[in-house]
Order: structure tokens, then sequence, then C-alpha cells
């Protein structure tokens, strides 16, 4: 039995005298703090820093010292590595105080080292504070009266970090701005597109009431991440094809109108999105009219007249018979027409195949067509189901 205590004393006399030493130490920590100059405190907390023991007074000391003093000192080089320091070692204070702390902190000091640490540690942190994200989005307006890569791109990775839509106006102001470094605009460009689903409100938001840039900005984002679900895209393209028809602007921006239209409708065929049938009809109108004002391209026109045949397969069969009687009213008129595109109608009317188209491509045999617009109307007819 003795042999057996006198075992556990050579165990835990060198243990007791450690831990006596251990709170020695961190007294003598505190004692250094307190009492010394700013080199010593940032010693302090550099040395704490590697502790394992929890050591949140100290902390709690420093954070206080460089906000209370930072009117006074926050210029001093010794007082921003202190604060620096500080920021970059607080994974065993409460998360509530070092929130708060970042609040007074941010503000007060116009350091960019600071301020950079200060993100870092959000991050890493993982810190989603209300009071923080409207700091984090001022700060982002702020950075682009002066546009400055390694803060903005730093603020864009700490943004993507937290799960707060209020996020998106700073980051669609980088991606859609000429002002900031390329970087930044690709990196806003990939948050966003990455995040769709957080920011979808957001977004249907710009094609409804931005500038057309920002409406064509906007739809490319969607549509350049695959990742995105085809029930995504297909459901930003389609209102940008709706309000791409309402919308009034610049005749200037004719072209980039036009641009944006194709890539909503192009969208729509790939994904093979036929609720959007009454939405294709009335594109195709607007389109018609486009063409025959010469602003639209007869080879985007014959590809819009496909998505017709595609999209709006219910109702396309009257519409483009419709169009053939046009064409046929024309050409017995004397009045040439694009064969390129009477071919295009006629064969989409073959392949909807709906019988209501007959009489027009009968029609087709007796007029001065060419050769290959009668055998095209032929092979139409012989599609046709009854």
């Amino acid at each position: 039995m003795k042999k057996n205590f006198l075992s556990i004393l050579i165990i835990l006399i060198p243990m007791m005298i450690f831990a006596n030493s251990q709170d020695e130490q961190i007294m003598i920590l505190k004692k250094t703090f307190y009492r010394g100059n700013l080199q010593d405190k940032i010693q302090v907390i550099s040395e704490a820093a590697t502790m394992e023991e929890n050591l949140e007074e100290i902390f709690l000391s420093s954070m206080d010292f460089v906000v209370n003093y930072g009117d006074i000192l926050k210029t001093d080089d010794s007082m921003i590595q202190l604060a620096k320091i500080t920021v970059e070692n607080l994974d065993k204070v409460d998360k509530s105080k070092v929130s708060q702390f970042f609040i007074d902190l941010f503000p007060l000091y116009d350091s960019e080292i600071i301020r950079n640490s200060i993100l870092n540690s959000i991050s890493k942190l993982q810190i989603n504070d209300s009071k923080i994200n409207i700091l984090l989005k001022d700060y982002g307006f702020s950075l682009l009266e002066n546009p400055q890569e390694e803060p903005m791109e730093l603020l864009i990775s700490t943004m993507e970090q937290i799960d707060d839509s209020s996020f998106f106006p700073v980051l669609f102001k980088y991606a859609a701005s000429t002002n900031v470094p390329e970087s930044v605009r690709k990196q806003s460009e990939n948050v966003i597109s990455g995040f769709v689903e957080r920011y979808k409100t957001d977004m249907v938001s710009i094609i409804e009431k931005g500038s057309l840039s920002e409406k064509h900005l906007a739809l490319k984002i969607v549509l350049n991440n695959e990742k995105n679900s085809d029930f995504l895209r297909a459901e930003i393209a389609e209102k940008a094809l709706q309000v791409s028809i309402i919308y009034i602007g610049d005749t200037n921006q004719k072209n980039e109108l036009i641009d944006f239209q194709l890539s909503a409708i192009r969208e729509l065929r790939r994904v093979g999105w036929t609720r959007s049938a009454d939405l294709v009809v009335s594109f195709f109108n607007f389109a018609r009219s486009e063409y025959e004002n010469e602003s639209l391209a007869e080879d985007d026109y014959i590809e819009i007249i496909s998505c017709v045949e595609e999209l709006a397969t219910s109702k396309a069969s009257s519409i483009l018979s419709d169009y053939l009687a046009y064409f046929n009213s024309q050409t017995e008129q004397g009045i040439s027409c694009s064969e390129s595109v009477v071919l295009a109608v006629i064969n989409a009317l073959g392949n909807l195949g709906n019988k209501t188209a007959f009489d027009n491509l009968l029609y087709v045999g007796y007029l001065s067509y060419s050769e290959e617009i009668i055998e095209a109307s032929r092979v139409a007819l012989a599609g046709l189901k009854f």
C-alpha cells in the first residue's frame, strides 16, 4: 500500500509544480500586460496565443485597450500591430464578445492592416452578425471610391463565407463596375453565380428594374455556371425574355437588347422550357417586327423560328401557318421574300405536322417560288397528320 502511495506521489508532485509554474506564468503575463508599454503588450499577446490555457481575460484586456485608446493611438504602428495580433488570436474568446469588438474596432481604425485582419478573422471564426454585415456592406461601397485589388478581393471572400443576401448590392456593383480591377469583377461574378439561390430574389429584381447592361449581366452570371439547375436557369431566362419584350430603352442599345433576348430564348430552347409557350409566341411577333425593320439578322431570326417550333408546339402551327399565308400573299403580288426564312417556316410546319397548315402549304405549289421551296412544301405536306 505504501509503495502504491509513493508511486502516486512521484507522478503528482511534478504535475503540481508544473501547474503552479503555469499559474505563475499566466500571472506574470497579466501583470506585464497591465504595466507594460505597447511593445510589452504585443509580446504578451504573442506569447498568450501560443499557450493552450484559456487566457480569455488577457485577450479581453487587449480588446478593451485597443478600442479605448484607439482615438489617441490609432495611427501608431505599435498600436496597429497590437490590434492586429489581438484580432488574429481570438479563437478562445466568446463569439458574442468578438463580434462587438469588431463592431467597435472596424470603424475606429483606418488601417487596411487591421481591417484585413478583421475580415480574415470573420471568415476563420465563421461569424455571422447582422451589425457586422452592415459594416462590411458599407465598407464595400466605400472601397469603390478608390478601388484596390487586395481589400476588395478579401472582402468578397469574406462575404462568400457568410449566408447573407444583403451583400448582393455590393457584389453586383463590383461585377458591373468598369472601374474595379478585372479580377475583382470576375470574383464577384463567380460568388453570385455560385450562390444564385441565395441571391435569386435580387437577381430577378435586377432583370426587372436594372439597366439593360445590368439585366444582361445578371442573365450571363446565371447561365455561365453549369452547376445551376436547368429549372433555375430557365426561370431566370424566361423572366429575362418577358422583360425584354416590353423594354423601352436607348435605340443605341438595340444590339445589346437583341443579344440579351437571344441569350434568353436559346436557354429556354436548350432546356426545352415549353412552359414559356405563350411568351415565345409574343416574342416571335416582336422579333418579326425587328427583322422587318432590319434590326435583327436573318440567321438569328431563323433560329427564333426554330425556337417557336420547339417551345410553342401547341400554338406554333397556327402562327407559322399564318406567316406562310403572308408570304404566299406577298409572292402572289410579285413582292420578293427571303427564301431562307420561307424555307424555315415551311420546314417548321412540316416538323410540327399539324393539318391546319395544309391549305397554305398546298398553295405554295401554285406560286412562283423557287423549286427548292416548292419541294420543301411537298415534303411538309407529306408529313402532316390527319
